[in-house]
């Protein structure tokens, strides 16, 4: 006499599973920044630490994580066309929210970034310009803020140097603490290091310029440039710079602390002018 109650129990389960799934669908599709829009060989999508089976043009959604071994994947954004490709061999991270940086010393303003993470490897962008949200590519010794541009940015895990050119466009080039500065124009190809003392600190940044023309480097000191011939620089952090700092300074949601007024940021950085728009 218990089968009945025993069936009832398992379609009630199922009901509320293919309630729970369908409901999930259009959440995800509101959080979805991106698509997968073309994918071969070994590739990988792991979200909330879950490998999801791969499918063409599938959702991407913020924080979801690309491994690329043997094989290549293409991601184009929703809302302006923008296209990541992601060579063989990389992990990268994509995400989009708003952030502050604290370069050359002073805090920006809250802005929206469209941030992609490279862990290693290689990423190629075409990136639109836009007034209302900035593409940045962060690596382990710089963050790229991209000013509508091709741009090719490569990081090497074992010896710890990006490589960054932009074929047309400008980027903005500046250290994760924020203490060196440059702009890259059309043509234009660094190699960023960031120097460790035995302890693991940063004591230094040596920067060699592997494009075209002249490159001004900003720092606390002031102005290095790195010419065509010379190629390459080394910049100290020095004892008024501090230690290396955060990526964005602590702000409690309840308080968010208040702007800072009269900060400006170096000539040519494009992220504070205007609002930052809801994710």
């Amino acid at each position: 006499m218990r089968p009945f109650p025993l069936f009832k129990a398992v379609f009630i389960t199922c009901f509320i599973s293919l309630i729970f799934i369908l409901c999930q669908k259009p959440a995800l599709a509101q959080r979805a920044i991106a698509k997968l829009s073309a994918f071969k060989g070994e590739v990988e999508l792991v979200r909330e630490g879950r490998s999801i089976p791969l499918k063409p043009n599938m959702l991407i959604v913020p924080k979801d994580r690309i491994k690329v071994e043997e094989g290549m994947a293409e991601i184009t954004y929703y809302d302006d066309g923008s296209i990541l490709k992601i060579k063989p061999h990389t992990d990268i991270t994509l995400d989009q929210r708003k952030k502050k940086r604290k370069i050359l010393g002073l805090w920006t303003k809250t802005y929206l970034s469209r941030l992609i993470n490279i862990f290693k490897g290689k990423v190629t962008g075409i990136i639109k310009k836009r007034r209302d949200l900035v593409t940045e590519f962060e690596t382990p010794a710089l963050v790229a803020a991209v000013r509508g541009t091709t741009l090719n940015i490569e990081f090497d895990e074992e010896t710890g140097t990006t490589t960054i050119s932009s074929d047309v466009g400008v980027v903005d080039v500046f250290t994760k603490d924020g203490w060196t500065f440059l702009t890259l124009t059309g043509g234009q190809s660094v190699a960023v290091r960031l120097d460790r003392n035995v302890a693991g600190d940063v004591v230094g940044i040596t920067i060699v310029n592997t494009g075209t023309g002249d490159i001004t480097v900003s720092t606390p000191e002031g102005d290095t440039t790195v010419t065509e011939v010379n190629r390459m620089t080394y910049v100290t952090l020095g004892e008024d710079a501090g230690p290396p700092g955060p990526a964005e300074p602590y702000e409690p949601p309840e308080r968010p602390g208040p702007e800072v007024p009269g900060e400006e940021l170096p000539p040519g950085l494009e992220i504070t002018l205007e609002p930052a728009s809801p994710v």
